[in-house]
């Protein structure tokens, strides 16, 4: 009996069990940390290049560098997108998953080339100790001691060609926030709707989301709850009580803070502050990720809210 002839049906095996143990880390809190991330790219990565391995010693042909490289992205790609479908995740997850995703299969495809020059005679012994940090790294976020920092704060900056009374009325206008933003953005979907046309203290403003996960069903509904918490000349602080949006799942946005400095000839530097903690790990890749969103967000919204260009 050939392996090669049930690889499909392997990569779907792979890809319901890592499913299953996915749905396990839920229950305990730990479907956000790396071993979801690293852990789980890395073991398969290691189970793909076993059964790569084992097919070759029970076939004579010999393959080149480019063809095994090959079989081992499309035998991962196949497993990961299983995984989605059975988990029922969104194309957003997917993307965000991927390039992290990537990184650590090719890595274990780097890393079983090296040992094949070992077999061959070459000696290339740190390629036996790879592995090591590839465990060290998955462990990331799984107890508070291993977890790095997340709080996060973004501050953007931006004179405006509008007096403050200018900006504080936009900002009591109905929004709607264009289709023109940066290529990043345009893979979250926008509120469809904002309720609280305000700028009372104490207001709670509502804004709903829907995020289509597979583009057109597997819709998710939910909203955040925006309290603004103080509301001064010059200074509008809130705070989000509340996020059931798809948002949440990647970050806990905490608060936001504006503040508007009157310069020379009717002009306005407006200085937009959010804070937010990072839920994802590891930190090295999610950490700029999320920091970059956010920050084209903030620019966004200064466009579109208070300047209404």
């Amino acid at each position: 009996m050939k392996l090669k002839r049930y690889q499909p049906f392997i990569y779907l095996l792979l890809a319901l069990a890592f499913s299953i143990l996915f749905r396990v880390l839920h229950h305990f809190s730990l479907d956000k940390s790396a071993l979801v991330y690293i852990g789980f790219p890395f073991v398969i990565g290691v189970v793909l290049s076993a059964i790569k391995s084992h097919v070759e010693r029970n076939d004579p042909k010999v393959e080149s560098w480019w063809r095994r490289s090959w079989d081992h992205f499309v035998g991962s790609s196949v497993v990961v997108l299983a995984s989605s479908l059975m988990l029922f995740e969104g194309f957003i997850c997917v993307l965000m998953l991927l390039p992290v995703y990537y990184f650590v299969i090719l890595f274990c495809f780097g890393v079983r080339e090296m040992l094949r020059r070992c077999e061959d005679g070459t000696r290339f012994f740190p390629a036996h100790s790879l592995p090591i940090v590839m465990v060290a790294l998955s462990l990331e976020g799984v107890a508070p001691e291993l977890s790095i920092d997340r709080h996060n704060q973004v501050v953007i900056s931006q004179d405006v060609n509008l007096d403050i009374s200018t900006i504080r009325e936009n900002l009591i206008k109905p929004i709607e926030l264009s289709e023109d933003r940066s290529a990043l953005l345009k893979l979250f979907p926008m509120p469809y709707q904002i309720s609280g046309e305000t700028l009372k203290q104490g207001d709670v403003h509502k804004i709903d989301f829907r995020y289509h996960r597979w583009f057109v069903t597997n819709t998710h509904e939910g909203s955040m709850w925006l309290k603004l918490s103080e509301v001064e000349d010059q200074r509008i602080r809130t705070e989000f009580l509340k996020d059931t949006s798809y948002i949440s799942t990647y970050m806990r946005l905490q608060s936001t803070e504006i503040n508007f400095e009157p310069l020379a000839g009717g002009q306005t530097r407006v200085s937009l502050s959010i804070e937010y903690e990072r839920r994802l790990d590891p930190a090295w890749y999610f950490g700029p990720l999320q920091r970059y969103a956010v920050e084209q967000m903030a620019h966004h919204l200064i466009k579109e809210v208070m300047v209404r260009e």
